[in-house]
């Protein structure tokens, strides 16, 4: 079953960052025993809330973890969410802020507020093919009343708060508990990333109209990175170093930590593998193809240009500009001959000796990784036929062909005419 990491984002007409700082709501200072009223209406953005009462069950330095009283039984113990809080704090806090900032303190608690809720569970039918394990709604950043800064969302939590699947040991599949537990700290890392990138936008830039959202694709693949950066954290670890199967089953502390944070990464990866022609990083759509295009050309852009990577993903996150125009301003260049290379580079590395370094991955070694070789969709040319495709906009066809001694000719035209 596919896993879908869900963002959803205010599209409200009036819900607008401008120019000032807002005064935040009175400090929501929760403690372990109390009980809170939350708003899990996912479906519309600010209308009439649906409410949810939650106790809390623990709290860190950095978090605040709230367990839906209506969660079904054999779920997480309180010993469970005072270990994830702990966790929290330790490995997904330091390296979310570290690379992306710190967000605004809206509800003036220092702590971000995880809640456990079966809402989450209720957005997957039976029987579908994938399933949403965790959300930030931007919703909850916006205050309930109009402010100089900020339109109002009546329906708002006023917290910097995320969704989190729990455990559903009856309904089975991946809402057991173990499976269920061993995605939470990703899902955390990712949905971090959003709160932060919506956050520092609407109260530290103060950007204004909707550049406080940055667009789908590539708010997604950020949220990807987040989760490679806690894999280099746990795993002690890091970029560059073409990181193989051999290596990650050298150390039950590798395995565990590529299981945890990267298996769904490169499974992203492998469904754009499947169809890159009809594929694309920079698809307006959510699907999982797109992720893990996305996610592996950022990691690839890191990778070729010199520096401290977290110096670019701060840059990318802390931007009033969006999508491609974020991407130019971060990388100082045109992304578009990136996107060519780096497609070129899916085929070329750890498959060529002396591949130019443009065309490489220094981070990952996905012929290895992968058990029969990547699955990357190739298309054989056979002499004297024609073969016709088509891509989708950010989309790579792969031509495989041999020639002899001697000369070959390849004719390509797009629309009758010759390719731009």
């Amino acid at each position: 079953m596919k896993r879908i990491l869900a963002l959803f984002s205010l599209l409200a007409a009036g819900l607008a960052a401008c120019d000032k700082d807002p005064v935040g709501p009175a400090p929501r200072r929760l403690t372990v025993g109390e009980e809170v009223q939350l708003n899990v209406q996912f479906d519309d953005n600010c209308g009439k809330a649906v409410l949810r009462t939650g106790r809390v069950v623990a709290v860190s330095q950095r978090a605040i973890v709230v367990d839906d009283t209506g969660n079904p039984a054999g779920g997480f113990t309180e010993a469970d969410y005072q270990a994830l809080a702990e966790q929290y704090d330790r490995l997904v806090w330091p390296v979310a802020t570290r690379n992306f900032g710190e967000p605004h303190d809206m509800d003036r608690n220092e702590r971000v507020i995880v809640f456990f809720t079966r809402a989450i569970n209720d957005l997957t039918a039976p029987g579908a093919s994938s399933f949403v394990n965790g959300l930030f709604y931007s919703r909850d950043l916006f205050p309930r009343k109009q402010t100089k800064a900020l339109g109002a969302c009546a329906s708002s939590n006023e917290s910097e708060l995320l969704y989190m699947l729990v455990p559903d040991p009856a309904r089975g599949g991946v809402f057991t508990k173990e499976n269920v537990l061993r995605g939470t700290l990703g899902v955390m890392a990712h949905e971090t990333q959003h709160l932060i990138s919506a956050s520092r936008r609407l109260y530290k830039l103060s950007t204004p109209g909707d550049g406080w959202n940055e667009v789908v694709w590539l708010n997604e693949g950020l949220s990807h990175i987040a989760e490679e950066l806690v894999f280099y954290e746990a795993g002690g670890l890091g970029p560059r170093r073409n990181l193989d199967r051999p290596t990650l089953q050298s150390s039950r502390t590798y395995a565990d930590a590529f299981n945890a944070y990267m298996a769904q990464n490169t499974g992203r990866l492998q469904s754009f593998y499947q169809d890159p022609e009809r594929n694309s990083p920079y698809e307006t759509d959510d699907d999982l193809a797109t992720r893990g295009a996305i996610w592996n050309f950022l990691r690839y852009a890191a990778d070729r240009r010199a520096g401290d990577d977290r110096a670019l993903w701060h840059a990318l996150v802390n931007s009033s500009q969006t999508g491609m125009a974020n991407l130019r301003s971060a990388f100082g260049t045109d992304p578009v001959p990136l996107f060519r290379d780096w497609a070129v580079s899916l085929y070329l590395d750890d498959a060529v000796p002396g591949a130019e370094a443009r065309f490489t991955q220094p981070s990952w070694n996905f012929r290895s990784i992968f058990l029969n070789g990547i699955p990357l969709r190739t298309r054989r040319l056979t002499e004297g036929a024609t073969t016709a495709f088509s891509l989708d906009a950010g989309g790579a066809a792969y031509l495989r062909f041999g020639v002899g001694a001697g000369r070959a000719e390849l004719r390509a035209t797009s629309g009758g005419a010759a390719p731009s």
